[in-house]
């Protein structure tokens, strides 16, 4: 059953390292790189993969807006635990410390290698429209944008 308890288990199981003072929230598109850079820093937190394994986030092209606002409420929680979290789910980007835009061209490359259930359709146009519309509402919030994952993880804290 997916819920509170099941992610605070996810929580419960990150290392030691990935809990600081304060917590951080950087929006990336489908395709950035957060997986990978988490994996590698593990002060680092990739909320899409705490809500996987915890059943509040299921793989699927679309969501509603209201799993939007849910997923938007996990990263809030976990950002509030002070986790320094990474995320390709928002509703708004209010509670974003950054976002990160890389180029078409890398998103659009790294969206192609995508297998099996990550398979992306066609790689060129959701990255332009990943990066069209994380851009806009950057614009709106006026959030930090950075060019790669790595960009932002050492600017923002």
């Amino acid at each position: 059953m997916a819920g509170p308890q099941t992610m605070n288990a996810a929580v419960a199981r990150l290392p030691t390292e990935a809990f600081h003072g304060r917590g951080l929230l950087i929006i990336a598109p489908q395709g950035a790189g957060k997986t990978t850079y988490c994996g590698h820093n593990r002060q680092w937190t990739d909320s899409d993969a705490i809500m996987l394994e915890s059943g509040v986030m299921k793989k699927q092209k679309k969501a509603s807006e209201a799993t939007l606002k849910r997923w938007q409420a996990c990263n809030q929680q976990l950002k509030a635990k002070g986790l320094w979290v990474m995320s390709s789910a928002w509703w708004s980007l209010s509670d974003a410390d950054a976002v990160v835009l890389p180029t078409r061209a890398t998103l659009a490359s790294r969206l192609a290698k995508k297998t099996g259930a990550d398979r992306i359709e066609n790689p060129d146009a959701e990255a332009d429209m990943q990066l069209r519309l994380l851009r806009e509402w950057a614009a709106k919030a006026r959030k930090p944008a950075y060019a790669s994952i790595s960009d932002a993880c050492r600017m923002v804290p």
